[in-house]
C-alpha cells in the first residue's frame, strides 16, 4: 500500500475522490483505494496490506466518499505486482471533485522493485 495524507481546512468545502491512478506503471497496478482516519503518531508511506493499524478498522472505500472540511484522512492505494523482474511507478495521481470541478494532485512518491539479478549488478 502507498499512502497520502489529505488534510482539509475546517472552512473547506468537501471533496469527493473520483479515481487514483499510477503514473508510468511498469509491472504494478492500483487495485483498490481506501480512506481511513489519520493516526497522528504514524504516517503511512508504504505498508503491507492490510495495514496493522488501529484506524484500519474504520477504513472505507476511497473512491466516491466525501471527505469533509476539517477532516484529515490517509488515502491508501493497494498496489499489486503483476509480473516478473523489475517493477515501478513514478507516483500516484489523485483526481477529486471540489465544488463540482475536477482537480488532480500528484503524490510525488514512487515505488521501485528490483529482482535479485538487478540488485546484484
Amino acid at each position: 500500500m502507498l499512502g497520502a495524507r489529505l488534510d482539509l481546512p475546517a472552512d473547506s468545502r468537501p471533496i469527493t475522490v473520483d479515481r487514483v491512478e499510477a503514473v508510468n506503471p511498469q509491472g504494478l497496478r492500483v487495485t483498490d483505494v481506501y480512506v481511513m482516519p489519520v493516526d497522528p503518531r504514524l504516517r503511512i508511506g508504504m505498508s503491507p496490506f492490510p495495514p496493522d493499524l488501529p484506524g484500519w478498522r474504520q477504513a472505507r472505500p476511497g473512491i466516491g466518499p466525501v471527505v469533509e472540511g476539517g477532516e484529515s484522512v490517509d488515502l491508501l492505494a493497494k498496489v499489486v505486482y503483476e509480473g516478473s523482474g523489475d517493477a515501478s511507478l513514478d507516483s500516484l495521481k489523485i483526481y477529486y471533485y471540489h465544488d463540482g470541478v475536477l482537480y488532480q494532485a500528484d503524490t510525488h512518491v514512487g515505488l521501485r522493485f528490483a529482482d535479485a539479478d538487478t540488485c546484484a549488478r
